[in-house]
């Protein structure tokens, strides 16, 4: 099958001359004249065809005449080519690729698996590549029937196998390997050995350098294996830990905006003497709409709750800071505390039971941050309103108290007292 896509109405001569200056000057993309496959996939010679993998479509090409320099651009199933077929025993999956005429700088090749979203098992596993020059039997024309092609029909060397790996979308860098054992050879044949459990087979694009690449992969010798993953590195010390989702036993005054339970890991209302460090942080503004206060004062069982999702593993964590509700209408007052504890940091002003039970927290992706703890503290409320969850007016009576959070003597709410969270490192 011939891509219409290429001109290639110069004589042979002209056209070897051709690639010879270009590889003297610099290294630059082997032209593909044709390609023939087992099946056309999705269409003949449109979208999603076998053509789609020799035409550069949805490919990145910082440098066109450098394929080293190639990434993927698309994930659309019109610019894979898809085979119909998962059966790749025998010679049943096969593909072969015409360079118009022997490439003698014929140096390195380089394959993209398929991009298509949901459909990456799809991609080419492990194949074998063989060349030829003049092959005694040309592939068949390729069709939207699934025909089979051996390599055994005669003309074709064998270079060796080796694998491709999956396709990992937008930015893939695909693979290369070295075929400076076809030198001189017109055609490149690739026999189709497995894929990664789809119901086709087929890659997204390929193509071929007269360059040297450093990072190919030698044919018929066994794939490096992947380097090992480095385990979570902590944050740097003293730094803030990103907080990537926030969850609760109820929103707040809204889902996503003012009151809601969000505003505990947004940094509002709050003056930050130094932004990578929660303990300087102080409230700046009293306002209802940058606390989360939860609908609810019935603090048994598992009743109220809050669940920090760092977005990771993270290593080295030592520090949760915690500020009490802001709200002026909701705070309630006990006796003050001595002035030399005015201004504590959170760990300072818990009680000592909760202290005891914070001390050595270790936080992994998800933890949930709920302590409790049951206070008979005799309470004065400064409210305006009627407590909602509680429906309790304003007056002086003692009050046990389920907190679900470290609790303050000095500033005790009915509800869940968060306004604030952070993590130190």
């Amino acid at each position: 099958m011939k891509t219409p896509k290429r001109n290639l109405s110069f004589p042979l001569r002209s056209s070897l001359l051709i690639i010879a200056l270009s590889a003297t000057a610099n290294a630059g993309e082997i032209p593909i004249s044709g390609i023939e496959a087992f099946h056309q996939g999705d269409s003949l010679d449109g979208n999603g065809s076998v053509l789609k993998a020799i035409d550069g479509s949805g490919m990145d090409k910082l440098d066109f005449d450098d394929p080293s320099t190639w990434t993927v651009a698309s994930t659309a199933w019109a610019d894979d080519w898809q085979g119909f077929s998962s059966d790749n025993s025998g010679d049943n999956t096969w593909a072969v690729i015409d360079l118009g005429a022997p490439v003698a700088s014929l140096s390195t090749m380089y394959l993209w698996n398929v991009e298509e979203t949901n459909a990456l098992d799809r991609g080419v596993k492990d194949f074998e590549v063989f060349h030829a020059t003049s092959p005694t039997l040309l592939p068949p024309t390729t069709s939207g029937t699934v025909t089979p092609y051996g390599f055994a029909s005669g003309g074709w060397t064998a270079i060796g196998g080796s694998e491709l790996k999956m396709g990992i979308q937008i930015g893939d860098a695909g693979q290369a390997y070295d075929l400076s054992d076809a030198a001189g050879a017109r055609y490149i044949g690739l026999k189709l050995t497995s894929n990664y459990g789809g119901f086709r087979t087929g890659f997204a694009e390929v193509a071929f350098s007269d360059a040297a690449d450093p990072d190919a992969l030698t044919l018929g010798e066994p794939v490096p294996p992947d380097p090992p993953v480095d385990p979570p590195v902590g944050p740097i010390d003293g730094n803030v830990v990103p907080i990537a989702k926030v969850s609760a036993f109820h929103q707040g005054d809204s889902l996503d905006a003012n009151g809601s339970v969000l505003k505990i890991a947004d940094g509002s209302g709050m003056a930050k003497g130094d932004a990578n460090d929660p303990s300087t942080w102080t409230i700046s503004n009293t306002a209802w709409a940058d606390d989360w206060q939860g609908f609810s004062a019935d603090n048994s069982g598992n009743n109220t709750w809050a669940v920090l999702d760092l977005g990771a593993q993270t290593a080295g964590t030592s520090k949760r800071q915690m500020l009490s509700i802001a709200e002026q209408a909701l705070l309630m007052s006990t006796t003050p505390p001595p002035p030399a504890r005015q201004r504590q940091t959170q760990a300072e002003l818990s009680h000592p039971m909760i202290l005891e039970a914070v001390d050595g927290l270790s936080l992994a992706r998800e933890t949930i941050l709920r302590l409790e703890v049951k206070l008979a503290i005799p309470v004065k409320f400064s409210i305006s309103r009627v407590l909602r969850g509680l429906g309790i007016s304003g007056s002086t009576s003692p009050l046990t108290m389920v907190a679900s959070v470290p609790v303050s003597p000095k500033l005790l709410s009915q509800w869940t007292p968060c306004q604030e969270m952070a993590l130190r490192s």
